[in-house]
């Protein structure tokens, strides 16, 4: 009686966890809306250009200060991508005078990329603090930082123009 017990007690924590698992993955990545079985085939396939994205965030919304490239290793020191296994990244910084900020990782796998959503995430949190009282002209950019994964990918962009973002962003997944 007792193992029986105790194995329906481990069933159904395991069942537990692999949906809560299953819903995780589902609230992170982007949906692309495809009509046919053939077209969601073609999607999978869809390769995103990394720096091409990063490129269009950094050239088509505007930016209050300079944003400079920053090599990876740099970007580790104030971003936690210690679980994080990053392929390509693309990192523009501001001068510290404002939040501005675009990142965008490929990551080896999508747990990697929900890996790097968590850190952009903390990220955001720490900027809020830094600049609420430090500018706090800036803290509404953060409230609106766009951070979105789909499949091994990462972005994070921190602008006045959230809705252009985000426009730029899932164009490059179409």
């Amino acid at each position: 009686m007792k193992k029986l017990m105790i194995s329906v007690l481990v069933g159904t924590a395991m069942l537990l966890t692999v949906g809560c698992n299953a819903e995780e993955k589902e609230v992170h990545d982007i949906s692309i809306n495809v009509g046919s079985t053939e077209e969601a085939a073609a999607e999978e396939e869809k390769s995103v250009d990394a720096a091409k994205l990063a490129s269009d965030l950094v050239e088509n919304i505007k930016y209050t200060d300079q944003i400079s490239e920053v090599d990876l290793d740099t970007a580790k020191m104030f971003l936690n991508f210690a679980d994080v296994d990053i392929e390509e990244a693309y990192i523009y910084e501001s001068s510290g005078a404002t939040a501005e900020e675009v990142v965008v990782l490929k990551c080896k796998d999508s747990d990697s990329a929900s890996k790097a959503k968590t850190a952009f995430e903390q990220r955001v949190e720490e900027q809020t603090e830094n600049f609420t009282d430090y500018v706090p002209e800036e803290v509404p950019k953060l409230k609106d930082a766009v951070i979105i994964t789909s499949k091994e990918y990462a972005i994070l962009s921190v602008s006045a123009d959230s809705g252009k973002a985000k426009d730029i962003i899932e164009g490059a997944f179409k």
